[in-house]
Parts: structure tokens; sequence; C-alpha cells
């Protein structure tokens, strides 16, 4: 699959071909730097050679204010694709108009999908007060189905924008290494369930299945760029995102440090999923 940085009369978007044996994904979160545009260095990254974009959220700091910045993104990152994933943001969805999204993907803004011998799992934890808990409950209920029906992956792929493992043991505080500690928002309304007794379960089933489960958040960058956590039950979790050089995040310790972006190598004959925090510079 390849995907090209935009879409005129000079560029083109190549068939969605497979990978042979070893795939290269791109797991991008927090990578806005105005209220309609990416970071520059993204904008310049050859994306044509990764064979899937993983989007962690935040993408522009105002992504539906108006729809034209959802065009932006769209030729940057070709929504429609199904080599392209997104787990949206506050920063994406706080302007409402998620229609501009969902348009655009052909997708909710939760899903499941299927590829390669990877199940998908892409969610919408966004939550600003107790109106949205039933949508989120309902998303809870779409992620054990999907818990309950995965046989023959050998990863599940839970990618999210918001940390909301914190209050799982041996994490520590989550306000240490993540933009927004998360782990509060509840996945049961009645009463108030957080992930790691709403979610976490269904996750641990799995994994005991001999599926690997790995779960992705974007909302980094500002504390850290960098995050990895492995729990008792060998669940894997991700932390990645970047912070632009702008005034707004002059008061962030990353500020002025080197960026990292995380890259997974997916090796399909040994069925064999590694990743790596690389240099901003050197994607």
């Amino acid at each position: 699959m390849f995907i090209l940085a935009c879409e005129n009369d000079d560029d083109q978007i190549a068939p969605e071909i497979p990978c042979s044996t070893n795939c290269k994904y791109l797991y991008l979160g927090h990578i806005n730097e105005k209220h309609n545009a990416v970071d520059r260095r993204i904008e310049q990254v050859d994306l044509s050679k990764y064979d899937q974009i993983w989007l962690g959220g935040d993408i522009c700091s105002e992504t539906t204010k108006e729809e034209s910045t959802v065009d932006y993104v769209d030729s940057l990152f070709h929504l429609s694709s199904k080599n392209t994933h997104w787990s949206v943001g506050n920063h994406d969805v706080r302007n409402g108009n998620t229609e501009w999204i969902t348009a655009r993907t052909g997708r909710d803004l939760y899903y499941s999908e299927h590829k390669d011998g990877l199940t998908f799992l892409v969610l919408n934890t966004v939550y600003y007060n107790s109106d949205d808990c039933p949508g989120l409950e309902v998303q809870t209920a779409f992620i054990q189905s999907v818990c309950d029906t995965i046989s023959a992956s050998s990863h599940l792929i839970v990618l999210m924008h918001n940390v909301v493992w914190g209050y799982l043991e041996g994490v520590g505080d989550a306000a240490e290494f993540a933009n927004a500690n998360a782990s509060w928002i509840p996945f049961v309304c009645s009463p108030p369930t957080p992930f790691n007794l709403a979610v976490y379960p269904e996750l641990v089933e799995v994994q005991q299945r001999g599926v690997q489960v790995i779960c992705i958040a974007g909302d980094m960058g500002q504390v850290r760029t960098t995050y990895e956590f492995t729990s008792n039950e060998g669940v894997t979790f991700i932390g990645s995102g970047i912070t632009s050089d702008r005034p707004y995040n002059e008061q962030w310790p990353t500020h002025g440090k080197r960026d990292s972006v995380l890259i997974l190598n997916h090796d399909l004959v040994d069925r064999n999923l590694t990743w790596d925090f690389i240099d901003i510079d050197d994607i």
C-alpha cells in the first residue's frame, strides 16, 4: 500500500497491495502544530514507505472546526484506505462535526477490522461529560463481542487516544508520562466503571488464548514522547506522541528535545510483531 502526502494531478494513490512477508507500520500520535495543520516534519515524511498508517489522535488542534481541515488530513493520510486507522482525540472531535470524519473514513469512530493476521480494535476514548457515557457503554459491549470472537489472529491491536490504563497494577501515575491521565473515564455507566475493570479483563482473556494484545495510545508528547509497559498478565501498553515546536508547548519538559515516533515491523511468516521508537528526523 502506498500513501502519498497529497492528491492532485501530479500525485496518485497506488492500489492497496498487501506487503509480501514483512510489513512496516507507522504510528503517529498528538501531531498537531496548528489548528488546521499537522507538524511540518510529518508533512515532509514519505508515507509510501509504510504499509499502514496508524493515527493516535489530535491530528490538528481543531480538526473538525472547518471541513477543509478534514480534507487536508484526508489528503495526507488517505483516510478511506483499509491501511489507515485513526483513533480520534479530543482535539479532533471537540468542535463536533464528526460526520466529516466518518464520511471520509467510511467507518464509525470505533470499529474492528482484520488484516494480515492482525485484529484491529479502534476505540473512541473521548469523554467530556455524563452524556457521553451511554455511547462508551455501547462501545464496551462491542469490545466484548470482538474479544469473544477472536480465534485465528496472532495479535489484537487496540488503538486509542487517551491513556486509560493508569489504574492497572504497576503502571504508576499516568500523569507522569501521558498528556492527561484518563484512567477515570467510565466504560460502564452505572456504577461508573473504568477501563481496568470494564475492558481489561476482556483483553486478558484474549491474551490467555494465545493472542498477543497490544494497546497503543497517542496522547503523549508533552511529558514524555515514549512509553512501554507489560502487565503481569502479558498485555503490552505503548504510548507514542510528539510535541510540535510552537509557543504553547514551551511549558512542557519535552519542548526543545528530540521527538520520536513509533515504527512497527510485522513478519507475516513468523507472525511476529516488533517495534522501535525512532527519531522523527529518521523516518
